[in-house]
């Protein structure tokens, strides 16, 4: 009887006849499996990727923080302002000033303080100070040069008119501060001007001179460009003054600001100025 073309169980098949061809794999062998998980490549990249975000996180995070810290905080109660102004400088102010509002600004990069008062109608005093909260008392040298500059150059009279300009040296706290004057005329203020409920005076016309029929003019007497001034008293010119400067605060340079009219005297304001503490 013939053999089997197949080999017995268990055993493997003989190729040795089958000259000249590859013999095929093993059956006890399988073909090899793909690594399982991220290639190294992928986990570099993720990883860029996730130090990059964390950078444009932080470096958002630091521009909002930066922008919201600057951002002045602002005060309108007259206790937050006088407290304020007492971290400023300790200064007796005139009568009539009264509280108007207060900013703060405090960051890494400075620390601002101003407040301000206000007599309505008749004078304003500003006080700014500032402190650098880096390069010592060397970074305050250049920026009183610059405030100074800018002061004496480019000085700003507003409605005034026939200004005078002028500077002087107050001494505050024993050291010498130049301080820049401005004075002038406001403008014309007019006294006994007719209110638009007054009646105006009737304007006769000589008997001698009046025609047969009157021509019909319906223009007001006060309406007139002949009348427009009468009645009126002389124009009353007001004084206002201007007083800038700049000095050394209880924390930093502070700039002052005082402008303020005949309701005060200049002597005064100047009494004030050098009584700072």
């Amino acid at each position: 009887m013939s053999q089997p073309a197949w080999p017995e169980e268990g055993r493997q098949p003989d190729h040795g006849n089958r000259s000249g061809q590859r013999p095929p794999d093993d059956w006890s062998e399988q073909p090899p499996r793909p690594p399982s998980g991220m290639s190294g490549g992928m986990k570099a990249c993720l990883v860029v990727l996730c130090v990059v975000g964390f950078c444009c996180l932080l470096c958002c995070g630091g521009f909002g923080y930066f922008g919201y810290s600057m951002v002045p905080k602002i005060a309108t109660s007259p206790a937050d302002i006088n407290a304020a102004r007492e971290e400023i400088a300790k200064i007796d102010l005139p009568p009539g000033f009264e509280p108007k509002n207060s900013a703060k600004i405090d960051n890494w990069f400075c620390k601002v303080t101003m407040v301000e008062y206000s007599n309505p109608g008749h004078a304003n005093l500003m006080m700014l100070q500032m402190l650098p909260k880096f390069g010592g008392p060397d970074a305050v040298a250049p920026m009183r040069q610059s405030i100074e500059k800018q002061r004496v150059t480019n000085v700003e009279v507003g409605p005034m008119a026939n200004a005078k300009v002028e500077t002087k040296t107050l001494k505050i706290k024993g050291k010498d501060y130049t301080f820049t004057f401005t004075t002038g005329e406001e403008g014309a203020v007019r006294v006994g001007k007719r209110m638009p409920g007054d009646k105006m005076p009737t304007i006769k016309t000589p008997p001698e001179k009046t025609p047969d029929k009157a021509p019909a003019d319906k223009t007001p007497a006060d309406k007139g460009p002949d009348n427009a001034d009468k009645g009126a008293a002389p124009a009353k010119k007001s004084i206002r003054h201007h007083i800038t400067g700049d000095f050394d605060g209880k924390n930093g340079l502070v700039l002052i600001d005082v402008d303020f009219d005949d309701t005060y005297k200049e002597a005064d304001i100047v009494k004030m100025l050098e009584g700072i503490q």
